[in-house]
């Protein structure tokens, strides 16, 4: 299993991010983000994200960028070779907007093509719930 991370690089964030990665998932594989390699997309990081992400299940490479500062024990440094399992991604946004996405190894009877998004066997369609809101 991986965190990809929000990842801003503030101390808030980041610091969130780690104590969910370290109380929730503690024997994970590692933890990455991508903001260093594409920047704060705004309103389009997660979507970004979600797609490096799903492209890392199809080349077998997560391609995170390499450490520049002292980080997460388990923070990925550099390129590596994806292991099988599920890559749970986080994005926070102003305002209380926390999403979070599993994504898992494509399924058997994938759809052809680069994301092979999965079928429904009830429905025959697909789709995915990518945000929700926190209320307070």
């Amino acid at each position: 299993m991986y965190f990809n991370a929000h990842g801003p690089g503030t101390r808030q964030c980041d610091g969130a991010e780690s104590q969910l990665f370290d109380e929730l998932f503690p024997g994970a594989d590692g933890i990455f983000s991508f903001k260093p390699l594409v920047g704060h997309c705004q309103a389009a990081a997660a979507a970004v994200e979600v797609a490096i992400s799903c492209l890392s299940y199809q080349e077998g490479i997560i391609p995170a960028p390499p450490s520049v500062a002292p980080g997460h024990d388990r923070l990925i440094s550099g390129p590596v070779v994806r292991e099988s399992g599920v890559t749970l991604k986080s994005s926070i946004g102003m305002g209380g907007y926390n999403t979070a996405i599993l994504l898992d190894e494509p399924a058997e009877n994938a759809i052809p093509g680069p994301l092979r998004a999965r079928k429904s066997p009830e429905s025959g369609r697909f789709g995915l719930t990518l945000t929700a809101v926190s209320e307070f």
